[in-house]
Formats: C-alpha cells, structure tokens, sequence
C-alpha cells in the first residue's frame, strides 16, 4: 500500500488563553515521570464527514485552537517546556498545532482489513520516538495535527510527551478539548 500524500498547510504555536498564575509556574515531576522512556504518546481519531453537515475547513479548524488554547489553562504544564529532569518550566511557551490536506478519502486510509501504523505516521505532528523541538530548540511536550480528508473527513493526530503524560492522562486532556470545542461550535 502506498504512503499517504499529506501536505503541511501551516505550523504555528498556540498557547494558553491566559497565562499561568506565578505560583503554578514550576511543575515537579514524579519518580514515575522522571523515568518515563524518552518518548510520546501518539494517539490518533478520526471522524468521518457528516452527511447532513457541511462546514468550513478553516472556521473549524479555528474553533480547535481557540478550544485548545482554553484547554491549556486547565492542562498548563503541557504548554511549557522542561525546566531539568525533575521540573517543567509552565511558561506559556505554547503547543504546535499542525494543518494538513490528505490526497485521499479516510475510507481508503482505513479501509483495509488491517492498517498499516506506519503508513498513518504521516498523520501524526511527530514520530512517537523522536523529539519535536521549538525555535530555541526546547522540547514541545505536546503537539497536535489536523488533517483533512477529501472526502471532507479529518484526523486529529496528538503527540504528549511521556514525561509529562501517559494515555489516561491524554483521555482526559482530550475529552476536556471536546468539551470547549462543543461549546464554541455550538455558540
């Protein structure tokens, strides 16, 4: 089966709505934490299109920053960035969010009997075992990348560092996200 075309349509840094108060600006790391393998969580949703539904790529993709930048209050550690092994600098620094188009349908990404994880690396803002790192060359703990379809579906492709998260933690980051997302798309 063939890699999937994906094209980066933008990159840019979203960060909290408002920013961390001075004294939860030093977040100490767990025993469990500090060794954690060096590594991110990746996790991927996809969602087909709707067909009673249309929307616009760009206002829908406005609608998940602006929910994301909220979400990042509650979850502000994973907009900092490492202080040492045992501290996170919660600086605001802010998590990439990745737009992306796919030369494909979701059902011809998905529809094999069995889906190759490589072939849906692509659909991730990072490789789980490498490092994503800032301007000033600081690790991003969290990175995140829409991408849409052609057939109108997206995924929503989501790297934590694992120092700072596990997948339950994730869950909870991302059942947050959908929260604020509903009530911006709703309002």
């Amino acid at each position: 089966m063939a890699a999937l075309k994906v094209e980066i349509t933008s990159t840019e840094t979203v960060k909290p709505s408002s920013p961390t108060p001075n004294h939860l600006r030093t977040h100490k790391l767990t025993i469990l934490d500090q060794t954690a393998p060096p590594a991110y969580v990746p996790l991927c949703l996809f969602f087909p299109r709707r067909r009673d539904s249309s929307y616009d790529q760009d206002s829908f993709a406005e609608s998940l920053k602006d929910s994301l930048s909220n979400t990042l209050n509650v979850y502000y550690p994973l907009a900092g960035r490492y202080r040492d092994d045992f501290s996170i600098d919660c600086n605001d620094a802010g998590v990439d969010l990745v737009r992306a188009r796919v030369g494909c349908h979701l059902s011809d990404a998905l529809g094999q009997e069995t889906v190759d994880e490589d072939r849906l690396l692509p659909l991730l803002p990072c490789r789980p075992q490498g490092r994503r790192v800032d301007s000033d060359g600081e690790l991003v703990l969290l990175a995140v990348q829409v991408s849409f379809f052609e057939c109108g579906g997206l995924s929503v492709g989501v790297c934590c560092w694992h120092g700072v998260s596990d997948a339950c933690t994730l869950a909870c980051f991302l059942r947050t996200w959908s929260g604020f997302a509903m009530k911006i798309m709703v309002s």
